[in-house]
């Protein structure tokens, strides 16, 4: 039985992808692992192993929820050193907490913890609206 690795994530366009990418050549000096562009991305929810059966079930779920959401615009607020400013690990783009960001982030953990046939565990943290720029390298 084949899984896949799963985020339930918002693509960004193409656009505000270089536009991140350009921190890269601004900030040369920082000792960090950059985020390809193909993967940046703000993450919904986390699935993590997924068997086939599951995904096509996810991809239902999903696809009702778009139909239900409006679009709506995202806002990059600020970069900061995530997940703890004290010690950090990443580089993260901050989104806005926009009240349709966080309806659909719910809407998209609530399905995916109803449904029977998905084996989802809700984050027991609370919803971070970032986008993974880099992760730093240890020393």
């Amino acid at each position: 039985m084949a899984l896949h690795r799963i985020f339930i994530a918002i693509n960004l366009p193409e656009a505000i992808k270089k536009e991140l990418l350009e921190y890269q050549s601004k900030w040369p000096e920082l000792p960090a692992r950059w985020t390809s562009k193909e993967n940046l991305h703000l993450t919904l929810a986390f699935l993590g192993n997924t068997s086939d059966q599951e995904l096509t079930e996810v991809c239902k779920l999903m696809q009702g929820i778009g139909e239900r959401h409006a679009p709506f615009e995202l806002r990059i607020t600020h970069l900061q050193y995530g997940p703890d400013t004290k010690r950090p690990r990443m580089v993260w783009a901050l989104i806005e907490k926009s009240p349709e960001l966080l309806t659909l982030q719910k809407s998209v953990e609530t399905s995916l913890a109803e449904s029977s046939q998905v084996h989802y565990r809700a984050e027991t943290r609370p919803y971070t609206n970032h986008l993974t720029l880099a992760r730093l390298k240890t020393f």
